[in-house]
């Protein structure tokens, strides 16, 4: 965990615009999350990940027309990755 906030300090610290997606919500000394509020406006994390905003992750804007809403996909919108507990049974038998 250390290390992996490490990693993500320094990649934030000189890298930031080319983040897309974080799950990381660090805190950076200069920083300013205008979605944040008090204490944690130094935080990287822009999204809440859950209702009572605990958990956080970094998302940035994407190029990409939300065509319906009229502005731009965050990144983790356009990053999905779901998990099919069926696709295994389907695999072994095939097998």
């Amino acid at each position: 965990m250390i290390w992996e906030d490490m990693c993500n300090t320094y990649f934030f610290k000189h890298h930031k615009d080319n983040i897309c997606c974080a799950d990381t919500d660090i805190k950076l000394n200069g920083h300013v999350n205008d979605k944040r509020k008090e204490d944690d406006i130094n935080r990287v994390g822009n999204f809440p990940i859950n209702k009572d905003k605990e958990k956080w992750l970094y998302s940035g804007e994407s190029d990409i027309d939300d065509e319906n809403k009229q502005r731009k996909l965050q990144w983790h919108e356009l990053i999905v990755i779901e998990f099919d507990k069926n696709l295994s049974r389907e695999v072994l038998k095939k097998g």
